[in-house]
């Protein structure tokens, strides 16, 4: 079977790799040249373009970095619609606004295509693994199709209903992880105002009902350390809780922190020039209280 792969990024490279490796004919795109040739080195076929790429391969996935550019890679001039074979499925395993996918989505199907959006949680070393946490949303039956490609991939797969819904979880997902490393960052700050060594409290709260992702695995492992090396940077996160934000207010739910957590995190993305790692939260703090989480 053809798999064909859009976006070769921190993400993209490890995902399209799996593939590769589960034994599928593997033909890949990506606007930079390195990128491309490092799968080209790994055995997959370049194409010469989004076109080339859909008018020879019926399965596509698509990791990109925002809807607008999911959008420009689909509809475009020379996107995927304009040679998409029909019975094609396409997977978009970026981030998306779930109502810009909805949207893509009723155009694939008048085209007599399928879009199923399937994002994935776990990060660049996961993604290496195997083992990323994927949520697919859209007809059961084309994603029923698809589940060996998906299992390449992710350790665990779950259809979590029609399309859009994969979308919609991952940025609700997002918004939660954004907001309880911010709570667990606020706490250690408040120890160590105590004189309390960071490492002593996260011993404690990993042992107690506080503990969250954040405490067990980002702040020893990226933040008391210094390293800031999570392979997740800030514009990113800023994105997705972005887009989290705008389906809660549009849905008109009752939700007081996902607006405080935005504008943190906003803050912080632009004392850091977008260029921080999403873990580099922590100087926000720390240049408030004038002091140094650390180990």
């Amino acid at each position: 079977m053809k798999i064909g792969f859009i976006g070769l990024g921190n993400m993209g490279i490890p995902m399209a790799k799996r593939i590769q490796d589960a034994g599928y004919d593997l033909i890949v795109y990506d606007t930079s040249a390195t990128q491309m040739a490092i799968m080209q080195n790994y055995g997959a076929v370049p194409a010469e373009s989004v076109s080339m790429l859909s008018k020879h391969i019926k399965c596509i996935i698509l990791m990109l970095p925002n809807s607008q550019t999911v959008k420009n890679v689909i509809e475009g001039e020379q996107g995927l619609l304009a040679t998409l074979q029909i019975g094609s499925t396409i997977i978009d395993m970026s981030t998306s606004n779930p109502l810009i996918t909805k949207k893509l989505g009723a155009k694939i199907e008048r085209h007599g295509s399928t879009l199923i959006d399937a994002p994935v949680s776990g990060g660049v070393g996961k993604a290496e693994t195997g083992n990323l946490t994927i949520m697919a949303g859209g007809d059961e039956r084309a994603y029923n199709q698809i589940v060996p490609v998906l299992k390449a991939m992710g350790s665990y797969i779950e259809h979590v209903g029609p399309l859009g819904s994969g979308h919609s979880i991952k940025v609700l997902n997002n918004m939660l992880s954004a907001t309880h490393l911010l709570a667990t960052i606020e706490i250690l700050a408040a120890g160590l105002k105590m004189d309390i060594n960071p490492d002593k409290i996260l011993k404690v709260i990993n042992k107690s009902t506080g503990r969250n992702l954040s405490s067990e695995y980002k702040i020893p492992n990226f933040i008391l350390n210094r390293r800031f090396d999570s392979n997740f940077s800030m514009d990113l996160m800023c994105k997705d809780i972005s887009i989290a934000l705008d389906m809660i207010n549009a849905l008109k739910c009752p939700a007081f922190l996902p607006g405080i957590v935005t504008q943190l995190w906003n803050l912080a993305n632009e004392k850091g020039n977008r260029l921080y790692d999403h873990t580099e939260i922590v100087r926000l703090y720390e240049e408030w209280l004038e002091v140094e989480l650390k180990t």
